[in-house]
């Protein structure tokens, strides 16, 4: 069984819309998002591309203990435009995991309940106790649809902050290695 994307956003259907781009886009700007599985798909069918393509224009793949996880294209997200909006909002096709956002999807999982990225988010004090029923909700939903490799790179991921700068040379590349995922590290923060 996989995961209804399509269910997943009319949950949150402009829920959130006016509280993320208040603050400039700072989780664009040291942070990758990582898509579940098939949501490659999902995505690419909502904006009316081919996959290939959208795998080609938008996404980076990380092997990861011969698994491969798509992220969004490594540096600045390609869908956050110049008033630090998502374009994939026009879609209601944002990635689960920017949508979701500050609610944490690994570390929600791990504990239990929707935890919110207090340490990194700026605008985490905005966030509705609705938002975190509805994503908590979602999680749980979805939580049998997550392999553990996904949730395993996924944690990874997530647990870091990076230097876009030393991404440069991995930006045209179409895969890459966990390794050198870790190689951009600015530091670690604690979710």
């Amino acid at each position: 069984m996989s995961i209804n994307y399509e269910k997943a956003h009319s949950l949150f259907d402009g829920l959130m819309i006016n509280i993320c781009h208040a603050c400039g886009g700072i989780c664009e700007q040291n942070q990758l998002a990582v898509l579940l599985p098939e949501e490659d798909d999902y995505i690419a069918l909502k904006i009316g591309v081919e996959k290939k393509e959208f795998l080609k224009n938008y996404c980076t793949t990380v092997d990861f203990r011969e698994q491969k996880i798509n992220i969004l294209k490594i540096g600045v997200c390609p869908f956050l435009n110049n008033q630090f909006r998502c374009e994939l909002e026009q879609f209601n096709c944002k990635a689960l995991q920017c949508l979701l956002y500050p609610v944490l999807i690994n570390s929600s999982l791990a504990q239990g309940k929707a935890i919110v990225d207090e340490s990194y988010c700026p605008m985490a004090h905005s966030v509705s106790e609705e938002f975190k029923h509805k994503s908590w909700k979602l999680l749980e939903e979805i939580k049998s649809n997550l392999p553990q490799w996904w949730l395993d790179c996924s944690g990874i991921i997530d647990s870091y902050i990076y230097d876009y700068k030393k991404m440069s040379d991995l930006k045209n590349k179409t895969t890459i290695t966990i390794e050198e995922l870790n190689n951009c590290i600015i530091r670690w923060y604690n979710n």
